[in-house]
């Protein structure tokens, strides 16, 4: 009775981690070169996935990134949380009070099933414009 419950047990998360690999890490497509400029989210309910966004992507060292086309559309990117710590130097109250923003160019691929994959930094500059903010 036991040995079939553990066998269930690991067999039902062998499943579940498989299903979470060919959904969030199967690319598919070309790599994508994206040029946004951030965008501060300051009450975030939910938004680009709750499972992707609180559970997967923090236990492996990703953070979630907002940022806005040239069109004002707000994009979610998943990015190295080591390499945007590295990157962004100053704080955003900091930003706000110099009126200044991060412009991101984020290399990424679509993911087979919809999304994108974790973007990669390929350049950062911080740029003279308010940042974009939205409560």
């Amino acid at each position: 009775m036991l040995k079939s419950f553990l066998l269930g047990f690991l067999l039902f998360f062998l499943v579940a981690f498989i299903l979470t690999i060919i959904r969030f890490r199967l690319t598919g497509g070309d790599a994508e070169i994206a040029e946004r400029e951030e965008y501060i989210q300051l009450i975030d309910v939910g938004q680009g996935g709750l499972f992707r966004s609180y559970i997967l992507e923090p236990i492996l060292g990703n953070k979630r990134l907002f940022t806005l086309d040239d069109d004002g559309n707000v994009h979610i990117y998943f990015v190295s949380k080591k390499e945007y710590d590295a990157l962004a130097k100053l704080t955003f109250a900091e930003r706000k009070e110099q009126e200044k923003t991060y412009r991101f160019k984020l290399l990424t691929k679509s993911l087979l099933l919809g999304g994108n994959a974790p973007a990669k930094f390929i350049s950062v500059e911080l740029i003279n414009k308010a940042p974009a903010l939205r409560k």
